[in-house]
């Protein structure tokens, strides 16, 4: 199962970098040097060169991290962000399904064997004594199931995540308390200033939007701005999970970078309604903040 899980993984990625990758892309990345001129000649040969080129990193079925990480190095040089994303997300999944193979063996129940000199024999229930022409039931009366405790935290634990740049955390904060007043104490993850220290924050993304149903995006320049959120923004799009975009600031939409440039998730948002909680006077009205409550109740039905 781990297995398959990784081999789709890179699969995945394959597919996406491909589509990514230009001929032009490709001869530069060859040309810094990495690979042995008859690997290139190979590469460049081949009807599909990025396929081609993944071939040459594969390993058992994988890419190695040190493959990754040599070749997100390249990117960055090239200014290719899109498809170094692409390989940070990888890695990160990896990580993951890593992880939860390990998780799972630890917790794995391993029946122990008898100790010597154990009683193996069946233990047979004394039959009760029966008086004649009266006829005894035996009944085992099961116990009474605990009923579920009503109520919408356990739920909706975590089930949304705030996905905000940092210059934006009061706000964030603030939209936070306003959504769990509606939907329950610990409905939202949010990564504040304080969980930033001290822990693996990449990690802690991911498994909490691996958890969650909704991305709340909180747009702005800021957020257009900011690497993290792409990050976020791209792995909860392949992971097919909803999205919520809510305005904090008059941008351009379709999403537009603020020096113009078109954002990596234009076109996953390019469909999706967005509500302009900056319309509610001092931001924090009624109108829009209901619709926010309307359509996360919606999505996490």
């Amino acid at each position: 199962m781990a297995k398959r899980e990784l081999d789709k993984n890179f699969n995945r990625t394959l597919i996406e970098v491909g589509s990514e990758l230009t001929m032009r892309n490709i001869t530069d990345l060859i040309n810094r040097a990495r690979f042995a001129s008859a690997q290139a000649e190979g590469i460049m040969g081949s009807d599909n060169k990025a396929a081609a080129l993944f071939d040459e990193l594969q390993i058992g079925g994988l890419l190695s991290m040190t493959d990754v990480d040599w070749l997100i190095e390249d990117l960055d040089f090239l200014k290719l962000r899109n498809v170094r994303n692409i390989l940070e997300l990888y890695k990160l999944r990896n990580q993951l399904l890593v992880e939860k193979v390990i998780e799972e063996r630890e917790t794995e129940e391993i029946p122990q064997p008898a100790p010597p000199g154990a009683n193996l024999s069946v233990v047979k229930q004394p039959i009760p004594a029966v008086t004649p022409g009266k006829v005894t039931a035996v009944i085992q009366t099961p116990p009474e199931p605990i009923p579920a405790t009503p109520g919408k935290v356990n739920d909706r634990k975590h089930k949304i995540f705030i996905s905000f740049s940092f210059k934006d955390e009061e706000k964030a904060s603030g939209i936070k308390d306003r959504i769990e007043e509606h939907l329950g104490p610990g409905s939202c993850w949010i990564c504040t200033s304080e969980l930033r220290r001290g822990c693996d924050i990449d990690k802690g993304i991911a498994e909490a939007i691996d958890k969650a149903t909704v991305l709340v995006c909180l747009v702005s320049d800021n957020y257009t701005a900011s690497p993290d959120c792409e990050k976020e923004g791209q792995l909860a799009h392949q992971q097919r999970k909803e999205f919520l975009p809510i305005l904090l600031e008059s941008v351009k939409w379709p999403l537009t970078k603020r020096n113009g440039e078109a954002h990596p998730m234009r076109m996953a948002f390019a469909q999706l309604i967005y509500i302009p909680l900056y319309e509610d006077k001092e931001g924090g009205g009624s109108e829009q903040c209901e619709r926010i409550i309307r359509a996360l109740e919606e999505m996490l039905a």
